[in-house]
């Protein structure tokens, strides 16, 4: 089994950088039940990576996570459909060394270890 971040807006070629960050591969199977992420200390949903991990707050309300280290935060830049001269030298994804993140209602946030 796989895991994949994919976006798609319409029918034109699209890229996002978020393809590109280097989470690496799940740490564990995929559970039955997705109940089974859930952390209880934080309240929100959390998979582990070989190089990060994946948080997601369905709340209503925001939550603040705790890392227990330094992790790169992902931030993206850009994406979307492709130009007609093909250029997306500008986006990228930005990274900030975090050791805790406030995640708002709806939000998830990408971490790694290693910085890129």
């Amino acid at each position: 089994a796989a895991s994949f971040i994919n976006l798609d807006t319409g029918l034109a070629p699209e890229w996002w950088p978020e393809y590109g960050i280097p989470i690496g591969s799940p740490a564990a199977a995929l559970p039955e039940s997705v109940e089974a992420l859930l952390d209880a200390a934080s309240g929100v949903y959390r998979r582990d990576y070989s190089n990060g991990l994946v948080l997601v707050n369905t709340d209503a309300a925001s939550h603040v996570v705790n890392l227990g280290g330094v992790y790169y935060l992902a931030s993206p830049v850009g994406g979307g459909d492709v130009p007609a001269d093909g250029d997306i030298s500008g986006w990228r994804v930005d990274y900030a060394a975090v050791t805790s993140v406030t995640l708002p209602p709806n939000r998830g946030a990408v971490l790694v270890t290693t910085w890129p």
